[in-house]
C-alpha cells in the first residue's frame, strides 16, 4: 500500500541542490530507507496541497496506527536538517531545501500575511534565482 501511496501522491523529486546539500553537512544525514519514504510523502503532499499533512494525516497516509510512529520519523527528520518542526503550531512543518517553486510559494504566503522580515527574505530569494528587481 505505501508503493500506492506514493503513486497517488505523485511524488516529486526535490530540488537538485537538496542532495548536494545534504551530503555536504556529512553521514548523520543519511536517512533509513523508511525515513526517505516518510520524506517523499511528506513532500508529496507538500506539493501537492501547498501546507503540510498534520501528524494524524501523515499516519494515515503511512499507515501507522497511531500518530506516534509519525512523531517519531518527523522528529528524526528534523534532528537530520530535511524539515523543521514548529512544536504548538498547526501542521508546523517545514520542508527545508525543498524545490524552488514550493520557496517562492512559501514566500507568498509570509509576503501577503504581512509576516516580519518576509520582504527582505523575497528579495533574497529573487537574488539568489538571478532574478533582477
Amino acid at each position: 500500500m505505501a508503493q500506492k501511496t506514493q503513486q497517488k501522491l505523485n511524488v516529486l523529486p526535490v530540488c537538485p541542490n537538496h542532495a548536494r546539500l545534504m551530503e555536504q553537512a556529512g553521514q548523520n544525514r543519511k536517512l533509513t530507507s523508511k525515513q526517505q519514504h516518510v520524506f517523499d510523502v511528506l513532500v508529496a503532499y507538500v506539493n501537492r496541497n501547498g501546507y503540510p499533512p498534520s501528524r494524524q494525516e501523515l499516519a494515515g497516509l503511512l499507515q501507522f496506527s497511531s500518530s506516534n510512529a509519525a512523531d517519531d520519523h518527523l522528529k528524526a527528520l528534523d534532528r537530520k536538517g530535511y524539515i523543521s518542526l514548529h512544536p504548538g503550531k498547526s501542521r508546523g512543518i517545514t520542508i527545508n531545501a525543498n524545490e524552488p517553486h514550493h520557496s517562492a510559494i512559501q514566500l507568498l504566503r509570509e509576503l501577503l500575511n504581512g509576516e516580519p522580515g518576509s520582504r527582505e527574505r523575497a528579495q533574497a530569494f529573487l537574488s539568489g534565482e538571478g532574478i533582477p528587481q
